[in-house]
């Protein structure tokens, strides 16, 4: 019998838009797992009886799940997926040809000329996915005997366009030489108005470096932050732009939790760094339906407390950061020296790019790995809220369970000594 591997790429689709994402036809069961209702739209289910057989992977298959040499050049679905533009760009989706054995690319007309291909839109518009995505090909190329297959890309983000603006789009396949396969499919688009901006600056935030403990001036400072970025939000007319700007070497603007309204766009430039302290973050969020215990909200919250009027027409977008500051950089259990230095590029895998050389601006951070007893070392907010969550512990008297000296003699340890294991389980929880 012949010997062979087996790689599997699972429905990859990269959207191109700004920032928004859209689920549709998604349904789960009583237990609030995903069901297989709705696959056979997409996918045929006999795909499903053979790839969840024991045997799938162990022997050669009769024949094909799918023949790419049959059919159609053409390709389907060509659309503007929900919030996937704004006043100046334009992003569109599609889904490849039946027959695509010969396909490597796709040529993209805006208003009849000529604007590029797929794959160098997502060079251009993805850096980061598409840099990471070419040393994994390079390196399966290279080190390895598994025979990887490119992933396609069928999406297109069109920049630079005039605010208010009608703009037609078509898109082609093409084979490795450049040749035109099949017949284009066109699709129109029109820009939002110029949008009305917010900058936070300019409703009295501060930047600051990036804080990963607390005192009462430092809680001045992320207060007044988190009251002028919630004042912008809320003086944001509807379509308009929420501005976080970058600021001057390298600072930060620290904040608590903030929240988004409907019909605006969050723009991130700069830094969005999450407040060390856990009390400026509301408790009150169910990670699922059927949780009893409450955690706290995130950083950058689009929830409403009336069900019946859900938060709509959101956008987060731009080439900034949102940082959590929930843990200490690190690798596994073993801290990057104080633990508050970034360790970005210093912790690598098989397959990353060569951020030690010339690939150095893709470094990636890495943080320690917690549990219920290490986040009162390995952690930054996450300790804090933790800590927190002890000393409020009652017995059943209604008294406190625990000294405060007990519980902050965790603090830097991995023991979680003195404390009950369903109290260690349940503060971690928040």
């Amino acid at each position: 019998m012949k010997k062979f591997k087996k790689v599997m790429a699972v429905g990859m689709s990269v959207a191109l838009t700004v920032g928004s994402l859209t689920l549709t036809g998604f349904s789960a069961n009583a237990a609030g797992l995903p069901t297989t209702e709705g696959h056979n739209k997409y996918v045929n289910s006999d795909v499903f009886s053979v790839i969840g057989s024991d045997t799938f992977g162990t022997q050669q298959l009769e024949k094909p799940l799918f023949d790419k040499t049959q059919g159609s050049h053409d390709i389907s679905d060509l659309q503007i997926p929900v919030l996937a533009y704004d006043e100046s760009s334009i992003g569109f989706v599609w889904q490849k040809p039946e027959k695509y054995d010969d396909v490597a690319d796709y040529n993209v007309y805006i208003n009849g000329v000529k604007a590029g291909t797929a794959r160098q839109n997502f060079k251009e518009n993805a850096k980061w996915t598409a840099k990471y995505m070419e040393a994994f090909y390079d390196y399966y190329d290279t080190a390895s005997d598994v025979d990887m297959v490119d992933v396609d890309i069928h999406s297109y983000r069109a920049t630079g366009l005039e605010a208010d603006k009608e703009y037609t789009f078509k898109v082609v396949a093409v084979d490795k030489d450049g040749k035109e396969l099949g017949t284009a499919k066109t699709i129109t688009g029109k820009t939002t108005a110029k949008a009305d901006v917010f900058n936070i600056v300019d409703f009295g935030a501060v930047a600051t470096e990036g804080y990963t403990s607390y005192d009462d001036e430092k809680n001045a400072v992320i207060e007044k932050n988190t009251k002028a970025i919630q004042d912008a939000i809320d003086a944001c007319t509807p379509g308009g732009k929420v501005v976080i700007p970058e600021a001057e070497n390298g600072k930060v603007f620290v904040s608590g939790a903030v929240w988004l309204k409907s019909d605006m766009t969050l723009e991130v430039n700069g830094t969005l760094w999450a407040s060390p302290n856990s009390d400026h973050f509301e408790i009150g969020f169910l990670m699922y339906p059927f949780y009893t215990d409450t955690r706290g909200w995130g950083l950058v919250n689009a929830m409403s407390a009336d069900e019946s009027a859900p938060v709509t027409n959101v956008r987060v977008t731009g080439n900034g950061k949102l940082y959590g500051n929930g843990w200490k950089y690190g690798a596994g259990g073993t801290m990057y020296e104080d633990g508050y230095t970034s360790n970005a590029g210093k912790n690598i895998a098989a397959g990353d790019p060569d951020v030690a050389g010339a690939d150095s601006e893709y470094g990636l951070p890495r943080y320690m790995s917690g549990n219920n007893t290490k986040v009162y070392s390995y952690g930054v907010q996450a300790a804090d809220s933790a800590i927190k969550y002890l000393k409020n512990v009652t017995d059943e008297n209604g008294n406190k369970k625990y000294s405060d000296e007990t519980v902050d003699a965790l603090i830097g340890t991995t023991s979680g000594t003195g404390i009950d294991g369903d109290d260690l389980k349940n503060a971690y929880a928040t």
